[in-house]
């Protein structure tokens, strides 16, 4: 990758991030997270974070997906917590055991908790939906 950066460098071109990731998306989807990762580690970024989630969602790549957005959200910003909700939600829609260990490992803190405690839930994650809820009346819901 960084030989085709320092070609196009040299010949005064740009690499159209967006349509090489795309096209490593239909042929080579280990590779299409390599390189969004590196995207994301950028400064500043080509291409934006959530344009590049919503490309692998989009084309149902959520284990795809997940791995990347692991990867962009590992710093647990606050202006990430969009981004983090969004892991979260496909993650309990689609592979709730995924979900649970992430919320296991406790590196994202700025998610939407109440979104996520009615997917948990709904995927049957009473413990973790109980962590989550602060309003009795939802507590009293999941226990009984």
């Amino acid at each position: 990758m960084s030989a085709l950066q320092a070609y196009t460098g040299q010949t005064g071109g740009s690499l159209n991030y967006l349509q090489l990731l795309q096209q490593l998306m239909m042929n080579n989807p280990s590779g299409a997270v390599s390189l969004a990762k590196m995207i994301a580690k950028q400064s500043p970024q080509p291409v934006d974070t959530n344009i590049m989630a919503d490309l692998f969602l989009q084309r149902n790549m959520v284990r795809e997906g997940t791995a990347f957005l692991l990867d962009a959200l590992a710093g647990d910003k606050a202006e990430e917590g969009p981004l983090q909700t969004k892991l979260l939600e496909i993650n309990l829609v689609t592979n709730p055991q995924v979900a649970d260990a992430i919320l296991a490992n406790g590196t994202l803190t700025h998610y939407d908790r109440p979104r996520i405690a009615q997917l948990c839930e709904k995927a049957g994650l009473y413990m973790r939906a109980l962590q989550h809820y602060t309003d009795l009346k939802d507590l009293k819901r999941t226990i009984v």
